[in-house]
């Protein structure tokens, strides 16, 4: 059952969901069977999130419940928590931000008290992108921030750059331009000292769109964010074409294609939106 979770943890970090899905389930039987309880809790958890992944909140919310109904009988302080990051999570993917409001700063007040600084940390980047989504944007950007300095410390690096990326997406909300060019800048470089993920991925192609985007607001810096969204882009779609990742490799190559037409080189574009 351990390799069965192993194996869909690296499918899930590859973003192969569905496959992440039938090996966590697979685990979740095994682990029944062998009345290995917490693990059995935790296959469910992780099981909700790649169902929550693929869009499927029903079934996600199912296997949390069955989650929580276990956790019930056992004494450890992890489980819970995570199960209520998890469900905090779940109801902002379906639009239910009071619940997902309840929710999150339970979880966050109990992981504080442990202290666990990598779930606080990861918590707190949910709860700014549920302030993020109402247009609470000093919130969001106060939520991020402390995530990206917990994040920091432990180090958990891969959560540190996404908590900074999504800070500089608020901060261009907020018109606060050069400050966002400075969170994509730190963002950038923790990224590159990463392996290939699929958040990794997923976090550089939201830097190079937003490096984009701040062209209008900074024009002077026009030459330098233009170079920069490239790298990220194209960075992005190396490490997909090397995990093998080939949705995200196919979106960030069409970016890079989009950036390329924007720069009126349609000689190159044509040959890059080809690839994608």
């Amino acid at each position: 059952a351990d390799q069965l979770m192993q194996d869909g943890s690296q499918a899930y970090q590859h973003g192969d969901f569905e496959q992440a899905v039938e090996r966590w389930t697979s685990a979740v039987a095994a682990y029944e069977r062998s009345a290995a309880r917490p693990e059995q809790i935790d296959a469910l958890i992780r099981l909700s999130e790649a169902y929550q992944s693929l869009g499927r909140y029903r079934t996600a919310a199912i296997r949390l419940d069955q989650a929580k109904a276990l956790a019930a009988g056992t004494d450890d302080s992890l489980l819970p928590i995570r199960i209520l990051w998890r469900a905090g999570s779940l109801y902002q993917a379906a639009g239910q931000h009071a619940e997902a409001e309840r929710s999150l700063q339970e979880a966050l007040q109990r992981a504080k008290a442990l202290p666990q600084a990598s779930l606080t940390a990861a918590i707190l980047n949910d709860l700014g992108n549920l302030a993020a989504s109402q247009g609470k944007f000093a919130e969001a950007l106060a939520a991020y921030t402390e995530s990206f300095q917990t994040a920091q410390a432990v180090p958990v690096k891969l959560l540190a750059a996404t908590s900074q990326v999504n800070a500089a997406r608020v901060l261009l909300s907020s018109k606060q331009y050069r400050e966002s060019k400075q969170r994509l800048d730190q963002a950038a470089d923790i990224l590159r000292g990463l392996e290939p993920s699929h958040e990794q991925i997923s976090a550089f192609i939201t830097v190079g769109l937003t490096y984009a985007k701040l062209r209008a607001f900074l024009v002077e810096l026009n030459k330098d964010l233009t170079l920069a969204a490239f790298q990220a882009l194209h960075d992005a779609a190396r490490a997909a074409d090397q995990l093998g990742d080939r949705r995200a490799s196919s979106f960030a190559w069409g970016y890079l294609g989009k950036l390329y037409e924007d720069e009126r080189r349609y000689a190159e574009a044509l040959d890059v939106t080809q690839q994608a």
